[in-house]
């Protein structure tokens, strides 16, 4: 564009076009807003002798020769009125007078032995026909651009190349809109109209050409940083109607059903079956989960044997699994059987009753999945899911089935390679700590302690590969909380898992639980000094965050993409461990003040 604007700058236009002119000259060249006119008017040529629709050295077109337009834009959309007549005037008429034009004048000019030029041919039309065609031009609806023909010798190589999408246009070079309309007389103010992009627009994905291109684009706005909203999300996927499959339904009730929004969820799986989109294991899988969250388990269980009979064939693996799960706490109205007059605070008729029926509706569910099997792929069978492994592990230990939990942890953990991944090493370590969350049928104190102890350590020795982490060390100092030398205990158990496994074990819950033991038993020096400890570790944590953020500001780090939202982003703890630290020191003071009177009183 900007190759026409020393051109056009000494053209005989009117003021307004000038400036739009200039404007155009240094900005718009690189960004691409889409602006419309007003009334839904289109491009329109310069019918006045000696404009800018006339070329060459005496502001005629060389003669035989058609002057080849450049690449148009959308600037060229942009139109305004050059006298309060009405009359079109187009302040890019080297870059929108169509050739066609030309080459018709060039064939009626070859039949009677000249060549007319383009002043001559604009001479040429009547009012009559300027008139028809500004009628044809109104009457187009609003919002919509003429169709353009593309030459294909003009494009550059990129653009030809290229198959993606058009860059988003920065506007950060955006000219002065405000200030050329101010400069306008009433009567060209009220014949403008300028768009401005809404800046809080809900998603940045282009419009999509294929199915496939959905699926992408809608990935894409997952990664999105800030993530939208997942309403935003459901509604760009509504639009293109025409490209909707059963891998961009499956992601959105996914994300659905994450965000426990389980009306739509439904809703959306309600769309995919009235546009008769086909299903595929994945959709059932989906379709299990949100009945199970919802707590529509015998519902859903019946819907899929009745599916696995009609097909002839067993029940996928990845759909029984799904069914191992349980309800979502919080996200459903539960329904109690008292009311609060019953026993004075309410929660009397719910929490014994609650607890036996839920334990005998876990032993019901697994004795169900038990026996209906599912069908294992001859992948399957060779690499044993782990995911599976933990669900079957945890459902066990739920119905009270602890040896067969450990007797099936151990025989997987046996069939196992010898080198694990870094992930399937923490997938064991997760099914090693099902175990270690509950006191081992029913013991307390140090002896579930020690039991708990004598399971991790032949987990461990069933599969090499899993190293202990400071979880691991939390949970198994925990029925320390009923012993009588609580805090001896914790000091031998830590001081074991450090020269074993090293300083790695060690964290701040760690610390907080054996100086919490060691207040319980008495040990406040061990405490306290515990407590110093901690308070050194989090003030070198506050000299390194600050060193990070001068380095930070002073090198600007690449923008990336956050391909998952973590859980840790979205619930942050570190102001409730800071709390429950709080409380400890306070504990700790109120020990010592306790100590010092019963000293004073026995000198007493």
């Amino acid at each position: 564009m900007l190759q026409h604007a020393p051109r056009l700058a000494n053209a005989a236009l009117p003021a307004f076009p000038s400036i739009l002119l200039a404007a155009a000259g240094r900005a718009w060249s690189r960004t691409r807003p889409g602006r419309a006119a007003h009334e839904g008017l289109s491009r329109g040529y310069l019918n006045k002798p000696g404009g800018s629709g006339q070329r060459g050295a005496n502001g005629t077109a060389a003669e035989g020769h058609p002057v080849a337009g450049s690449s148009t834009s959308r600037i060229a959309q942009l139109f305004v009125y050059g006298d309060p007549h009405g009359e079109i005037v187009d302040i890019w008429q080297q870059a929108t007078a169509p050739s066609k034009l030309r080459q018709r004048g060039g064939d009626a000019a070859g039949a009677s032995g000249s060549e007319p030029s383009m002043g001559d041919h604009s001479a040429k039309l009547s009012c009559h026909t300027r008139a028809v065609a500004r009628q044809s031009e109104r009457s187009r609806p609003l919002g919509f651009a003429p169709v353009e023909e593309v030459d294909g010798d003009f494009l550059s190589k990129v653009s030809v190349e290229d198959p993606g999408h058009d860059p988003q246009p920065s506007g950060q070079h955006e000219p002065p809109w405000s200030d050329i309309i101010a400069s306008l007389s009433p009567l060209q103010r009220s014949r403008l109209s300028v768009w401005e992009p809404s800046l809080t627009t809900s998603t940045d994905a282009p419009a999509p050409r294929s199915a496939d291109d959905l699926y992408q684009n809608l990935l894409f706005l997952r990664t999105l940083d800030p993530v939208p909203d997942l309403s935003s999300i459901v509604r760009y996927h509504r639009e293109h109607r025409e490209y909707h499959s059963t891998v961009s339904y499956n992601l959105l009730v996914a994300l659905a059903i994450r965000h426990a929004n389980f009306g739509l969820a439904r809703t959306l799986l309600h769309e995919m079956a009235y546009a008769r989109i086909p299903e595929d294991i994945m959709t059932r899988q989906l379709r299990a989960r949100y009945r199970v969250r919802v707590g529509l388990w015998d519902q859903a269980w019946a819907h899929e044997v009745e599916w696995a009979e009609a097909e002839g064939i067993a029940m996928p693996l990845h759909v029984w699994l799904e069914y191992f799960d349980t309800e979502k706490r919080g996200a459903i109205r539960e329904k109690l059987h008292g009311h609060k007059g019953d026993s004075g605070d309410g929660e009397g008729p719910k929490s014994a009753s609650a607890e036996t029926q839920r334990s005998v509706q876990l032993e019901r569910r697994l004795r169900t999945l038990m026996r209906t099997l599912p069908s294992v792929t001859a992948n399957e069978k060779n690499s044993i899911p782990l995911r599976a492994v933990h669900r079957i592990v945890r459902a066990l230990i739920q119905t009270n089935a602890r040896q067969h939990a450990i007797s099936l942890t151990k025989f997987i953990f046996g069939h196992l390679p010898e080198k694990l991944v870094p992930a399937q090493a923490d997938a064991c370590l997760k099914i090693v700590h099902l175990h270690l969350m509950s006191d081992p049928n029913g013991k307390r104190g140090t002896q579930a302690h020690f039991e708990m102890q004598k399971i991790l350590y032949e987990l461990m020795d069933a599969c090499p590969e899993i190293r202990p982490s400071s979880t691991t060390l939390f949970l198994l100092l925990r029925p320390l909380r009923r012993a009588r030398a609580c805090g001896d205990s914790a000091a031998i158990a830590v001081r074991t898992f450090v020269k074993r496994w090293g300083a790695s074990v060690l964290d701040d819950k760690v610390r907080r639980r054996l100086a919490s033991l060691a207040i319980k038993q008495g040990k406040l020096s061990l405490a306290a000094s515990i407590i110093r400890t901690q308070t050194a570790v989090v003030d070198l944590r506050r000299e390194l965050a600050v060193e990070e953020a001068v380095k930070a500001g002073a090198l600007r780090r690449p923008r990336r993409r956050r391909l998952r939202l973590s859980c840790a982003f979205l619930i942050p703890r570190k102001s409730v461990e800071g709390r429950r630290w709080l409380s400890l020191r306070k504990r700790l003071g109120r020990m010592r003040r306790k100590k010092i009177s019963s000293t004073s009183l026995e000198a007493q």
